[in-house]
């Protein structure tokens, strides 16, 4: 719109998904509500990744990455959220949410059994929380 990008995504199966594929896309789903519910003005963007991590890593330990990333005139912008935990950088564990901020809350997991899975919508950073900007169903889309 007018230049700015959007950038949201869902699993897709070719037939039925299986009993695993729902099981794990259920774990992506409430891994991005607990950044959702974290992420406001002020907040940094290590918090919204560690909300998430609590829930991924439970199950996953390590096997998963970045939970976010900010959306504008790129798809790709400041903040990003969990690459810190990659990346050893002060920036991107001190940055802070800022009002009026779309990012993308993106929990991701790559699993040779099940394949690439991953949850992602578009969020508005308000003083007490974030609004989600689409409405689209989370669930698995198939053929």
């Amino acid at each position: 719109y007018n230049g700015y990008c959007c950038d949201i995504s869902r699993p897709f199966t070719i037939g039925a998904p299986s009993k695993k594929q729902k099981d794990v896309f259920q774990v992506l789903v409430q891994a991005q509500e607990a950044a959702q519910k974290t992420a406001r003005e002020g907040v940094l963007a290590s918090e919204v990744d560690k909300a998430a991590g609590e829930v991924l890593g439970e199950v996953w330990k390590d096997d998963w990455w970045g939970i976010g990333h900010g959306v504008g005139l790129e798809v790709h912008e400041w903040p990003f959220i969990g690459y810190q935990r990659i990346l050893d950088d002060r920036a991107y564990r001190d940055r802070r949410l800022k009002e009026n901020m779309v990012i993308s809350i993106e929990p991701t997991i790559y699993l040779p059994d099940v394949g690439d899975m991953q949850i992602e919508d578009q969020f508005r950073v308000t003083k007490t929380g974030c609004e989600r900007l689409n409405d689209i169903p989370k669930e698995i889309m198939q053929s």
